[in-house]
């Protein structure tokens, strides 16, 4: 499925990764067409059903690694090269491993089919995989169902903005080859990277793949999207243009420059964030103007200010319904 707008999810810090996404909801914001979602390299077996949700209610799925502990913008090529051991050991069960789901109170295998496959009618699928289960109409709070794959895919997100503003555009190159060989072991699809710098340093992105001022190193895989992130904070040291490195705010020429380097582009995250002088909301227009997709942060997860439904997971991870809130308009609007 192509990847269009859309929005993040973070659930891997809330309940166990056990929450409602709300997918009715979503639903009836057609402008969202694609789910972001990230992972904690400790909740693989909590993101097959994750995935399985999003691809059931009919959404592009990108599967971002994401581990906590590892500092964002780190330069420790260790952290990237475990985030690609990762995607090795786990793609596979991703796509095709059942998933698993715990019965709440007032949960039937209809309202459970329609949360995983997006079909109330396919809870047969889930009847007959389960030998404790022996009346559809009968199921007891806190038993654990198996809930089988069906339709899963995704793109993946080798991992969430490794790379600092220092990094060079040779080590940024030669970091993703490495990471990126053991990956297409088990992969071939399109696979997205993050530029560096918070994902922010975009023309150090477009010459590791151009091979400009890399000392012949370039990135040699061709099947990649460039993703970049969108906030007011968004700050280049290596701005474009530039035979020494200079500083300011990500602009739209520093985004064209990453457009030049002949790869897709994306905008992986885009919000209002913290302070700061980028023109967030003229950068995604533009970002569209170019072709790119973008997805904004984020639908629920954050722990924070932007999130784009009540309740947040951080105070009813399985609220009994959502609603939009003031913040869902910022986003929205920009799909």
């Amino acid at each position: 499925m192509p990847l269009g707008n859309g929005v993040n999810l973070q659930p891997s810090y809330y309940n166990n990764g056990d929450v409602d996404f709300a997918w009715n909801l979503m639903r009836s914001h057609t402008k969202i067409k694609t789910i972001r979602i990230e992972i904690e390299p400790a909740k693989a077996l909590q993101a097959r059903g994750w995935i399985q949700q999003a691809c059931g209610n009919g959404y592009a799925v990108i599967a971002t690694y994401h581990k906590y502990t590892a500092p964002l913008g780190t330069d420790n090529r260790n952290e990237l090269m475990a985030a690609s051991a990762w995607w090795a050991a786990n793609c596979t069960s991703l796509l095709s491993a059942p998933s698993m789901y715990t019965v709440k109170a007032g949960d039937t295998l209809s309202a459970i089919a329609a949360r995983f496959y997006g079909d109330p009618s396919k809870y047969p699928v889930i009847f007959r995989a389960n030998r404790i289960l022996t009346n559809p109409n009968h199921i007891r709070p806190g038993q654990v169902l198996t809930i089988p794959p069906r339709s899963r895919s995704f793109t993946i997100n080798l991992m969430n903005e490794w790379g600092s503003h220092r990094l060079t555009a040779r080590q940024y190159a030669e970091s993703y080859n490495a990471a990126i060989s053991t990956i297409r072991g088990v992969y071939s699809g399109q696979l997205i990277i993050d530029v560096p710098g918070y994902a922010q340093e975009t023309a150090v992105a477009a010459s590791a793949v151009k091979g400009l001022n890399t000392g012949g190193v370039s990135i040699t895989d061709t099947n990649i999207i460039l993703s970049v992130h969108i906030y007011r904070q968004a700050f280049v040291q290596q701005k474009t243009g530039s035979s020494s490195p200079r500083s300011g705010p990500l602009d739209n020429a520093d985004l064209a420059d990453l457009n030049s380097a002949g790869r897709p582009c994306m905008v992986g995250e885009f919000g209002t964030g913290d302070p700061g002088s980028a023109n967030w909301s003229g950068l995604v227009d533009y970002a569209k103007s170019l072709g790119w997709p973008v997805l904004g942060w984020a639908w629920n997860g954050d722990g924070g200010t932007m999130n784009m439904v009540a309740p947040s997971w951080s105070a009813n991870p399985n609220s009994p319904s959502f609603t939009i809130n003031s913040y869902f308009g910022t986003i929205y609007s920009k799909l």
